[in-house]
């Protein structure tokens, strides 16, 4: 506003009217309706948020999100805390799809026509019951409830440039119809869970338990999962557990609900957190994690194997997928045969089917997503679709699309936390393959990339022909390993000589040798190389004749013996 006198004394003023935000405006009024709204970059959460679980009905947290972006789309998220299930129709098919659904059943409800060629039907979501997130209830039909979200009118899609528009409105709306209910029902019933003919003891507790969280992921109630876990314990499990302990993990399974992040108590009651003496009544809580690749990868966990450009990672990889799908040992350990979901976003095809049919994997236990315009949420449908036991993603950085700057840890977190929320979410094994810095073998860029993981094996620069080595570290303590790969198989060789006989083996082949040689010829940190060479010569064991950066280092008065993998250093 502004005030001006004139000389004849009369005043004049003028303002200006506020520019209207009609994103924020919508977002405003669909919070007082009690939908749960969070602000969108396109279609996709913005890097450095958590998405959905940030919506709120707050009213001034809202308007501080849109005075920062005053340009975010709206996201509505779904499921029972905003009370809506959304059915997302895809163009005419999905039409079809609908009506053949519905029959004779008439619904009129509030629809929003999308960006593209799709509408958006919205529903109440029932009191007397779950409804899950459901991608391909039908091929061009899904339906968006728990643990999901929709983009809202007046978004504007960021491919065709169109907006989200209401074609409907109701004041009230019904709730979701009895056969889409029913399709959801039906749908969302397990996959058979693949259980050996005999469960021996020792793996029954775990078997089971797994069994009846995939039951609870689709919605199925205690009961149902108990009168199923008591099935499979007496036909299958070799001697059969009491009825009180298979009663106890049909109740520990019940009580996780994945897709809200929130375990339920007896009465159904959603809680955030449970008391120890909860989780220890999950008998899994107690045992050491399931390795599903040998050394590279474990149930419910997210590993990161870094290594430098072009050192034969992918391929290392190939001949564990192949070995993990038909069950057939690796690295000299046996292993189940899993399924495999494999993000590929750089390599050729070719070449990928080439290592498969070398290595001999199980064509029907590797599926692939060939190169995606975006990997995340691709990659996300797909393993809600197929439930893989292993999840594979080729390379980090071409995943990570919108990390913009390589260094920023609040680009990175939201990035790696996608890999844990799969691992945790499904009970999947994660291994994420990134590239590693060339000075000295470390996974590169922002150190949350390995803070955010359960396990880093970093590859360290080969010393000997054909031999790749491994520096591991994790949540629980592994020695490192050297593997090589002999004819089709790679074989394995766990620890090696300690770095000190490793310096002094160098240095009797090759005496005088400088810093930078002796690194990469011991295969080990730079850090680590000058607190040995700062310890052996200590000892006079030996001694650098060059200067200043000039380093040339000789040994001193010992005699090395190196006999296969075994190396002695003795005194002259």
């Amino acid at each position: 506003m502004s005030v001006t006198v004139h000389r004849d004394g009369t005043i004049e003023v003028t303002w200006r009217r506020p520019e209207r935000n009609p994103r924020l405006e919508a977002a405003l009024s669909y919070a007082e309706r009690g939908w749960n709204v969070f602000p969108l970059d396109g279609k996709r959460p913005f890097a450095g948020t958590r998405g959905y679980k940030d919506a709120t009905t707050d009213l001034p947290q809202i308007r501080a999100w849109w005075r920062g972006r005053p340009r975010a789309n709206v996201g509505i998220a779904t499921g029972r805390r905003s009370g809506l299930v959304v059915v997302d129709v895809d163009g005419p098919a999905g039409e079809r799809a609908l009506r053949e659904l519905l029959g004779s059943e008439l619904v009129y409800t509030q629809e929003a026509r999308t960006g593209k060629k799709g509408r958006h039907v919205y529903f109440r979501y029932p009191r007397d019951g779950r409804v899950p997130t459901v991608h391909g209830l039908r091929p061009t039909l899904d339906v968006q409830s728990d643990g999901a979200y929709v983009v809202a009118p007046p978004s504007l899609h960021p491919e065709t440039r169109r907006r989200y528009r209401w074609t409907r409105e109701a004041m009230r709306l019904p709730t979701l119809p009895t056969p889409i209910r029913r399709a959801v029902a039906e749908r969302g019933r397990p996959e058979p869970v693949r259980l050996p003919e005999t469960i021996a003891e020792g793996a029954r507790d775990q078997t089971l338990f797994r069994a009846g969280c995939a039951m609870r992921a689709k919605g199925f109630t205690e009961p149902e999962i108990l009168a199923a876990l008591e099935e499979v314990n007496d036909a299958r499990c070799d001697p059969p557990l009491d009825d009180a302990q298979v009663v106890k993990i049909a109740a520990s399974a019940a009580r996780y609900d994945a897709t809200a992040d929130v375990f339920r108590d007896a009465d159904g009651a959603a809680h955030a957190s449970r008391t120890l003496r909860e989780i220890l009544a999950n008998p899994e809580a107690l045992k050491p994690p399931e390795p599903l690749i040998p050394r590279f990868a474990w149930r419910g966990r997210v590993t990161l194997y870094s290594a430098p450009d072009k050192s034969g990672k992918s391929t290392l990889i190939a001949a564990a997928c192949a070995a993990a799908t038909r069950g057939e040992p690796f690295l000299d350990a046996p292993t189940a045969p899993v399924s495999v979901l494999l993000l590929r976003l750089e390599e050729h095809v070719g070449d990928l089917a080439v290592r498969a049919e070398r290595f001999g994997t199980d064509p029907d236990r590797l599926r692939v997503i060939e190169i995606a315009a975006d990997p995340e949420a691709v990659l996300r449908e797909e393993v809600e679709r197929y439930r893989p036991d292993v999840i594979i993603v080729d390379p980090l950085v071409s995943y990570a699309r919108a990390v913009t700057s390589s260094g920023d840890s609040r680009q990175w977190r939201p990035v790696m936390e996608t890999f844990l929320a799969l691992a945790r979410r499904f009970d999947a094994a994660v291994i994420v393959l990134h590239h590693a810095r060339k000075s000295d073998g470390q996974a590169r860029d922002s150190g949350d990339i390995t803070a955010a993981v359960d396990v880093v094996i970093e590859q360290t620069k080969r010393h000997e022909e054909g031999v790749q080595r491994f520096d591991v570290r994790g949540r629980w303590a592994q020695p490192g390993f050297a593997v090589w790969l002999a004819d089709d198989r790679y074989v394995i060789h766990v620890g090696e000589p300690p770095l000190e006989q490793r310096i002094l083996a160098f240095l009797a082949a090759h005496p005088r040798s400088g810093f930078n040689a002796l690194r990469e010829g011991v295969a080990a940190r730079a850090s680590d190389v000058r607190a040995a060479l700062d310890a052996l010569a200590a000892r006079d064991v030996v001694r650098n004749e060059g200067s200043g950066q000039r380093q040339r280092w000789v040994a001193l008065g010992t005699r090395v013996e190196i006999d296969g993998d075994t190396v002695t250093v003795r005194s002259t």
